[in-house]
């Protein structure tokens, strides 16, 4: 019933209604609750945290994300989920104007990033986001240092898809 659950709400995520995503979501996340699973519940958290965020719930959004992490903390190699997880708390509290805060999470995402993808020398779109926070706080200086470093990257990917946005 947990994973049906789970689908629906991903569905209704998909389809933009938000509100039965968010029903659907929650009582996913009640059934993995009571079986114990915490990979699972942790996950449906995180994806009720992302649409409390596009409501712009961004405390519950908050509180929602750190339950996540608390399950994700219990449970060996779900540092993607970390990952995941912290960068979103790191968007929230940017959005909440916790700048300081927001740049403490970012970097505790970049350091589960540096673990499951252990070759890649950066993440555009984390140094990006940390940039956007320097930007908010009016840090200049320090937002265009963080955007030279996106626009540095010399990758195939970001190419194509730097020239996709031209047309």
């Amino acid at each position: 019933m947990g994973n049906a659950y789970w689908d629906l709400g991903y569905f209704f995520n998909k389809k933009i209604r938000i509100d039965s995503s968010y029903y659907y979501y929650l009582k996913a996340q009640k059934i993995f609750n009571l079986q114990n699973s915490e990979v699972k519940e942790g996950r449906v958290l995180r994806s009720i945290s992302l649409l409390q965020s596009q409501v712009k719930d961004y405390r519950g959004s908050e509180i929602s994300t750190i339950k996540a992490i608390e399950l994700f903390d219990k449970i060996d190699d779900t540092d993607i989920d970390l990952y995941h997880s912290y960068n979103n708390l790191g968007s929230v509290t940017n959005a909440l104007k916790e700048h300081d805060r927001a740049l403490k999470y970012y970097n505790k995402a970049q350091e589960y990033y540096k673990k499951i993808r252990p070759k890649s020398k950066i993440n555009t779109a984390l140094i990006n986001n940390i940039a956007n926070v320097y930007r908010d706080k009016e840090d200049y200086n320090s937002a265009i240092k963080n955007y030279e470093k996106v626009l540095a990257v010399d990758s195939l990917f970001e190419k194509k898809h730097c020239s996709m946005l031209k047309y």
